[in-house]
Parts: C-alpha cells; structure tokens; sequence
C-alpha cells in the first residue's frame, strides 16, 4: 500500500539514510555527500519548505523536498524543488506522480522550477503530471 505524507521529526533519520542512497547511486556524477549537510537541508526544509514522503508497506522508499527562493535578478517568488528521489527498485508512476502532485498542490500559484540534473530525464512523467519543458528546467504555472 502506498502512503505519501509529511515528514515529523521522527521521520529525519530514515529520510537522510534515503538522501545519502542518492549519493551512491550518482556518484559517478556527483561530489561525495556530507551527512551533516544533508542533515541540516532536512531541518531546514522540515522548518521552511516542503518535504513529502513516499512509503510502501511502511518503508520509506522516496521523497521530495522543495523551498521557496526569489530570482537572482528578481524579488518574484518561485518554489524551488531541492530533491527529488525514489530508490530504484521502487521507481514506478504512482509514486513519482504522487510525489510530483504533492510539490504542484504546495506551489499554489507559484511557478515550479523542476530541474533534472540526474541525467535520467522521464519526459512523459513531467507531461503527464502538467510541466512544461522550458530548456533543462521542467516549469509549472
């Protein structure tokens, strides 16, 4: 069964395991993660952004996290979406689509930025779920 809610307190060292997973997979594009940066991007996520999690049979298998931020040239808002990551032995639509409708429901009418930088692009997921691609950014609103 496939649960997908806001993190608590209880939840930070499962979701920093799960975070540091990112890491081994993608080290081969990626420096080596800091546990203890991780560790604060979640209390400050936790505090001030958006963190959902997805769990099947009540194991944490992928989370997204996001925040608001202005444009560099900007004072106009847009959420930001931090990570994005499901374990690959989970990857499937109803997760990722799940975790996507969860980060669009928080940006109200806010632009979303979806980067991805992961190298593995699921067009047809971004499409489904309303993004527009706009160069290497998935955009919504």
């Amino acid at each position: 069964m496939l649960e997908i809610r806001s993190v608590t307190e209880d939840d930070f060292i499962d979701l920093l395991h799960l975070l540091l997973k990112f890491g081994e997979e993608f080290d081969d594009v990626y420096p080596m993660p800091s546990a203890r940066k991780v560790a604060f991007e979640i209390e400050n996520h936790f505090k001030n952004g958006l963190i959902k999690n997805a769990y099947k049979d009540k194991k944490l298998v992928g989370s997204i996290g996001a925040m608001k931020t202005s444009w560099w040239f900007s004072d106009v808002e847009f959420i930001a979406e931090t990570w994005f990551y499901v374990l690959p032995e989970h990857r499937d639509y109803k997760i990722a689509k799940g975790l996507l409708q969860e980060l669009i429901k928080y940006s109200k009418d806010i632009t979303l930025q979806l980067p991805v930088s992961s190298g593995h692009d699921t067009p047809s997921l971004y499409e489904r779920v309303g993004l527009k691609k706009m160069g290497n950014i998935w955009r919504y609103n």
